[in-house]
């Protein structure tokens, strides 16, 4: 898959699980929201944290150190206090693999 980074094995990530990854020089959040994988900019946008410490609740990831919320299917902050929302990436599971692809947002 042409600008796409293989980035993690798909069992490596059960539902419920965070995991930050390296996919194209960015660090990337790779989240499992109940079988979907989604992913979005690792690092808090409020005091640069890493959301992978955090957990997530009702489709977001919670920042672990001021406890911002962001919406793991758009980046958008739920609840501050980050105002700035996360980059979203696509991403795809082929053959057991998650892979990272382009910026959407």
């Amino acid at each position: 898959m042409e600008g796409y980074t293989d980035v993690l094995s798909a069992q490596a990530l059960p539902p419920g699980a965070l995991q930050s990854v390296h996919a194209g020089g960015e660090l990337v959040l790779i989240a499992n929201l109940d079988g979907e994988i989604h992913a979005i900019g690792a690092t808090c946008t409020h005091e640069q944290e890493d959301l992978a410490d955090g957990e997530i609740e009702d489709g977001c990831v919670v920042c672990p150190m001021h406890f911002a919320r962001f919406s793991l299917e758009t980046g958008d902050v739920i609840e501050g206090p980050a105002t700035k929302p996360e980059p979203v990436y696509d991403v795809r599971v082929e053959g057991g693999r998650i892979f990272v692809g382009p910026r959407r947002r």
